[in-house]
């Protein structure tokens, strides 16, 4: 399975890091809450897969 940019960026960058999108925004600020709130969803949909086999 290939990682997504916001699994890359949820490993690679600190709260108070740049954004490793480029923007030149802190990540905290930039793409963080996206990024947490989106890995939050594919964790609910893998346990909504798993409880329904």
């Amino acid at each position: 399975m290939e990682e997504s940019d916001f699994h890359n960026r949820l490993k690679s960058a600190g709260r108070n890091d740049l954004c490793p999108c480029g923007s030149g925004k802190k990540y905290k600020k930039f793409h963080m809450n996206e990024d947490e709130r989106r890995e939050h969803e594919e964790f609910k949909k893998r346990e909504e897969d798993i409880s329904i086999s």
